[in-house]
C-alpha cells in the first residue's frame, strides 16, 4: 500500500520497499537512520 503513492508520483522509478521491522522494535524507523548527517 505505501509503495503505491510514490509509484504514481514517480512512474519511471523503481520503488524498493525496505523491511524496517528491527528498527521499529527499537522504536525507530528508516527516518531515524538517515536524519543526522555527521560533519
Amino acid at each position: 500500500v505505501a509503495e503505491s503513492i510514490p509509484a504514481k508520483v514517480f512512474p519511471e522509478r523503481r520503488i524498493v520497499p525496505i523491511d524496517c521491522t528491527e528498527l521499529i522494535r527499537g522504536l525507530g524507523a528508516f527516518h531515524c537512520l538517515s536524519q543526522q548527517q555527521p560533519l
